[in-house]
Parts: structure tokens; C-alpha cells; sequence
């Protein structure tokens, strides 16, 4: 019961207070040990002419050729170099920059929000 308590707490009353209010809640929920928290995680695409996209949901249609990816905050994201999340893949499973030569291509054609 108490679980579902703080369940509860975290996804209607935590985001008001934050500032969280969203017509589509997509943010992922971590249960660890009768502890809950909401998992707020954030990728930039760094292009190539300087324009930044930041990217917290999934997003099935883009086109963005990257020079870097920095992924900030908690959870895990896919790079996909086709859209509807199709083609090759990269996994960014840790926080900080991960750079074109890493990701293994350049042209970012839709990204999706993944369980770590």
C-alpha cells in the first residue's frame, strides 16, 4: 500500500509541483526499494551548422546530421539513422558527450526513449 502511495504522489502531485505538466506523461518511473522518483533524462543533437534539438520522448521523424550527442539526466535512448526508429542504431546508455565518430553515423533520423 504504501508503495502505491508514493506511486501515487509521484505521477499526480510531483509534477504540479515541479512544473511538469505535459498532456502526455512520458517521463519513465523508477521503483527501487520503496523509493520512487521520476526519471527526467535529456538528449541534445549538436548539428553540424550549430543548432541544438533537445529531445526528451520519442521522436519518429527527424533529420539531423550530428556533430555530438550529449545525453544529460537519468535514462537511456536509442539514435536511429532511419526513421520510425528503423536502420542502423546507437544506444546511449551513459550521461555526457558521445561524438559522430562514436555514434558510428552522422544523419539522426528519429530517436526513441528506451529502459535502461
Amino acid at each position: 500500500m504504501k508503495t502505491y502511495m508514493i506511486l501515487l504522489f509521484s505521477v499526480l502531485i510531483l509534477p504540479c509541483c515541479l512544473g511538469v505538466i505535459e498532456n502526455d506523461i512520458s517521463h519513465m518511473i523508477m521503483v527501487t526499494h520503496d523509493m520512487v522518483h521520476l526519471c527526467i533524462g535529456t538528449l541534445t543533437l549538436h548539428g553540424l551548422d550549430g543548432a541544438e534539438t533537445a529531445v526528451t520522448e520519442d521522436v519518429n521523424i527527424m533529420r539531423v546530421t550530428v556533430e555530438r550527442v550529449v545525453m544529460e539526466g537519468c535514462g537511456c535512448f536509442t539514435l536511429h539513422s532511419r526513421t520510425r526508429f528503423r536502420g542502423r542504431s546507437y544506444s546511449l546508455r551513459t550521461r555526457g558527450e558521445h561524438s559522430r565518430a562514436k555514434t558510428g553515423f552522422g544523419r539522426v533520423k528519429s530517436v526513441k526513449r528506451v529502459e535502461c
